[in-house]
């Protein structure tokens, strides 16, 4: 046997055990060979096929890219590759054609049916998908974009990408130095995700983006392109912006409120955070109420005000200047005001709460109440004058004595009770306040009553602490 067609047939019993579909053409394009596994993808004997040109047994691909591809690999005697679909049998065919020494061609394919319609169904996603979706070699050219990174660059279309940009790096990226830094993580990692950078639209307007991207190597380990999913975070951006500088302002007006203020977590009753402001009333610094409950440390006087003001908070959701008791770490005791507002922080359901201390308040108001019932009380007659010598206020004795009832005397002026017995220098003191180097004095003359009989009395006036009055005026 010749030693060259001994040759062929050990090159045919071996394509014959192999899992690949492997025909031979002849010079004429005839099928000279067909293994078992090609058989089987062309669903026909070989008995059948043999002798005949492919376009013989199926006419209908006469002319397309199959024929044109075998003729062109045979003219050019170089290895040709392209895909076929085969309408008759709806199939995809992937195939490679390469010159052999006797002038004819070796014919290696396959059915990528399946390959192909993942591709189709990958071509819906990369072009349905709401996030930008490129494909950018190493240099930074695109190699394929989609709808959804047109419209955020700023134009009509992907094809209209293609064409405009021709230099990403300059084009699209606003600083060089965060493409750069993209590239060291992406070419040391294979992957990076979250990177946030800033690109520049068609019109020259800025926008933040988020990178997701993976590196895609050859064969050979170098890098051929880079997959990258595109997301617009600007307005996230904007918001998260506005989110921190509210939380700022918070922490700021938190921390610096006059008003001791808590945030309390109510499914456990424990403290969560609390000012400085809330230190210095309860004497329980930070460290020491954080995480305890107002139980422990306790706060509330009595335990019936606190349970009827968080059942008030839960029902109305908000309370507003409840007084109540508490008592400091030192163990005194004072009144404040409370006001709080239900508040959901983590899934959790808190309160946030300012109380006002209005112990000392409250103290000043019970000596003014004494007061007023000593005043009101009082045997001497009293009245409290302004400035202008206008009577803001008298007293039941004043009433009885004068005659004149209290509100004919308020808003009258001392003048009523001028009796003219007195001097001039002591009509002036009845009828007004003391000058300036007279704020306090004694003096003794007549008033006339309402009735108009005269008495005798001793005044003594002096400055008043009271708001309304500048004067005070007794008689006696």
């Amino acid at each position: 046997m010749h030693p060259t067609q001994s040759t062929i047939e050990d090159a045919a019993n071996i394509l014959e055990t192999v899992q690949e579909a492997y025909v031979r053409l002849d010079s004429q394009l005839r099928f000279a060979f067909i293994n078992r596994a090609a058989e089987t993808l062309l669903g026909a004997p070989r008995a059948d096929l043999l002798g005949k040109t492919p376009w013989d047994v199926q006419p209908e691909t006469a002319g397309t890219p199959l024929e044109l591809g075998f003729r062109r690999a045979l003219a050019d005697q170089t290895p040709v590759t392209f895909e076929n679909y085969h309408e008759v049998w709806h199939r995809w065919y992937g195939l490679t054609a390469t010159p052999d020494a006797n002038g004819g061609l070796i014919v290696h394919f396959s059915d990528i049916t399946e390959r192909k319609r993942a591709e189709e169904q990958y071509k819906d996603i990369f072009d349905g998908a709401v996030e930008g979706i490129h494909r950018a070699s190493p240099q930074g050219e695109y190699l394929a974009v989609n709808p959804a990174l047109a419209k955020m660059l700023g134009y009509d279309s992907p094809k209209e990408v293609m064409s405009s940009l021709k230099d990403v790096v300059t084009q699209v990226w606003l600083d060089m130095d965060e493409r750069s830094r993209f590239l060291e993580l992406i070419e040391e990692h294979g992957v990076i995700r979250g990177y946030e950078c800033r690109y520049v639209r068609k019109d020259g307007t800025v926008f933040w983006v988020s990178l997701n991207s993976r590196k895609v190597c050859g064969p050979d380990g170098n890098t051929l392109f880079y997959d990258t999913f595109v997301q617009d975070i600007t307005e996230r951006n904007r918001i998260e912006n506005a989110l921190r500088q509210s939380e700022e302002k918070f922490s700021k007006a938190f921390h610096s409120s006059p008003a001791a203020v808590l945030i309390v977590d109510l499914t456990e009753d424990r403290f969560i955070d609390v000012n400085e402001a809330f230190e210095q009333v309860t004497g329980y610094s930070r460290e020491e109420s954080i995480g305890r409950t107002s139980s422990e440390l306790g706060m509330w006087n009595d335990p019936h005000d606190r349970a009827a003001a968080i059942g008030k908070l839960r029902a109305e959701r908000r309370i507003r200047n409840l007084e109540y008791r508490f008592r400091s770490k030192s163990g005194s005791m004072g009144t404040g005001l409370i006001s709080a507002e239900l508040i959901e922080l983590d899934g959790r359901l808190c309160a946030i709460a300012a109380t006002i201390d209005i112990t000392e308040r409250k103290q000043i108001e019970q000596r003014l109440s004494t007061l007023a019932t000593a005043i009101e009380q009082a045997g001497e007659q009293i009245v409290i004058t302004d400035l202008d010598g206008v009577i803001q206020y008298c007293n039941p004795a004043f009433e009885k004595t004068t005659g004149y009832s209290k509100e004919e005397a308020i808003g009258a002026n001392p003048r009523i009770l001028k009796s003219g017995r007195h001097t001039l220098r002591n009509s002036t003191r009845t009828c007004g306040p003391p000058s300036k180097r007279e704020q306090f004095g004694r003096d003794t003359y007549s008033i006339r009553r309402r009735t108009g009989l005269c008495t005798r009395r001793t005044q003594q006036f002096r400055p008043s602490e009271m708001r309304r009055a500048t004067f005070q005026v007794l008689w006696r």
